[in-house]
C-alpha cells in the first residue's frame, strides 16, 4: 500500500499498532458471532433490550453481525477488510473466492 521509508522507532510503533488493530478486528468478528448466537437463541423481543443493556444500538450491532456473516472474513484477512466500506464488503462476498482474496490482499477496491 504505502512504500514509505520508516525509521526503526516508527517501525516498532507501527508494528505494535498493527498488532492491536488485528486483535480489535478479530474481536469484531467474535462480537458479531456472539450477537448472532444471542439473537438466534433469545425469544422474540428479547434481543433489543439485551443489546441496549450493554450500550449497543441496533445499527452498531447490525454492523458487527454483517461482518461476522461475510464468508470472505477470516482471521488472516480481517485487518485488510477494514479498508472497505459495507457496500464493497457485500460485493466482495458475492465474488469468487480467489478474485475476492486478491482484492482483499491489495487493500484497494477496483474502481
Amino acid at each position: 500500500m504505502n512504500d514509505l521509508v520508516l525509521s526503526s522507532e516508527q517501525k516498532q510503533y507501527a508494528q505494535s499498532i498493527k498488532e492491536t488493530m488485528t486483535i480489535i478486528a478479530k474481536n469484531h468478528i467474535k462480537l458479531g458471532q456472539q450477537l448472532i448466537n444471542a439473537k438466534k437463541h433469545l425469544k422474540h423481543g428479547e434481543f433489543m433490550p439485551m443489546i441496549e443493556s450493554i450500550g449497543l444500538n441496533y445499527q452498531t450491532a447490525r454492523g458487527y453481525i454483517d461482518i461476522a456473516k461475510l464468508s470472505i472474513c477470516t482471521e488472516s484477512n480481517v485487518l485488510n477488510l477494514t479498508y472497505f466500506n459495507n457496500s464493497q464488503l457485500k460485493k466482495l462476498d458475492e465474488m469468487e473466492v480467489e478474485e475476492a482474496q486478491i482484492i482483499i490482499e491489495s487493500g484497494e477496491f477496483p474502481k
